[in-house]
Parts: structure tokens; C-alpha cells; sequence
């Protein structure tokens, strides 16, 4: 059985619906997919999530994240077609540290802090990238198990982990 998934960053329900907006006017314009915005915090991975889920609700404890956005990239297709680049963050390196240590004997993941907003092959077309209004800074609130096939129609959330602070 192919249980290929990834640990996703996603943002809280308010940036997610405007980014969600940037990805759906790309996907319509170039006939990309469309997806949710979220940070790829590690890859795809191909063991059975359910073995991993005690393990994501003590990460559930954190507080949420806010990142600081550096600008939009256009990259190497088809992963990073257009996409924002994140100023390092401590909270977020940690984060994704402790989910590193956890996966890391399934595969090596090399992370990218990024948040595509375009997955295809641009060709000659350059997007009018200075019209993207982006957040100073955007929150991120969960962290989710993804479903994450070759067909990116075909992704979807398995299961959500949202940020609840241990210092209430």
C-alpha cells in the first residue's frame, strides 16, 4: 500500500483564504492544480502515518508560528514555480528540527522554509508577480499530515494538528 504523505506548516484559517485566492488565480491562468498553502516541513515519505500520530500530538503543544516574508521567487519547476521565500525563523527551524530527528531514518529531507503559490512548468511566461500583495509577516497555526501523491489533484489532508500553546 502507498502511503506517500508529508508534514505540512499550514497557515491560520484567515492568511490561508488569501493565499488560497493567489494559488486558485495561478491554477486558472497557467492550468496549474490548485492546492492548500502550507510549507513542506518534511516530504514524502512512504511508511504509514498512523505510526507517527502520538508523536504529532505533543508537537500539537506549540505556539503558533508567525514567519516573516522576504519576497516571491520564481524556481526550478515544477516544486517551486513561483513561491514565497520565509526570513529563518528559531521557532520554526526548532520545529522542524524535532519533526527531522523523528523521520529522518525513512529519508533525508533537505528544508526549503518556502510556500509555493505555482506548481507547473511557467515555460516563457513570466507572471506579474509585482501585483501579489503579500503579508509583512503570515501565521501559521497547525501542522497536518498530508496525503501527497505524484497527482497533486490528488492531495489532501489526513490529519491536522493545531497549535494550542502549553503556557494558556
Amino acid at each position: 500500500m502507498n502511503h506517500r504523505w508529508s508534514v505540512w506548516l499550514r497557515p491560520s484559517k484567515e492568511n490561508r483564504l488569501k493565499y488560497e485566492q493567489i494559488i486558485n488565480v495561478y491554477s486558472r491562468t497557467y492550468s496549474f492544480p490548485k492546492f492548500s498553502p502550507h510549507i513542506t516541513l518534511f516530504g514524502r515519505i512512504d511508511i504509514d502515518p498512523r505510526s507517527t500520530f502520538q508523536f504529532f500530538e505533543k508537537i500539537s503543544t506549540h505556539d503558533p508560528i508567525y514567519l516573516q516574508t522576504l519576497g516571491l521567487s520564481i524556481g526550478d519547476t515544477p516544486w517551486k514555480s513561483l513561491f514565497i521565500q520565509f526570513k529563518p525563523n528559531i521557532f520554526l527551524n526548532s520545529l522542524q528540527s524535532r519533526i527531522n530527528d523523528k523521520l529522518k531514518a525513512y529519508r533525508n529531507y533537505n528544508f526549503n522554509a518556502h510556500m509555493s503559490l505555482a506548481y507547473g512548468n511557467l515555460g516563457q511566461k513570466e507572471p506579474e508577480i509585482d501585483e501579489i500583495s503579500l503579508d509583512e509577516s503570515i501565521r501559521f497555526s497547525s501542522v497536518a499530515l498530508s496525503y501527497t501523491p505524484d497527482d497533486i489533484d490528488d492531495w489532501k489532508v489526513i490529519k491536522e494538528y493545531k497549535f494550542r500553546s502549553k503556557y494558556k
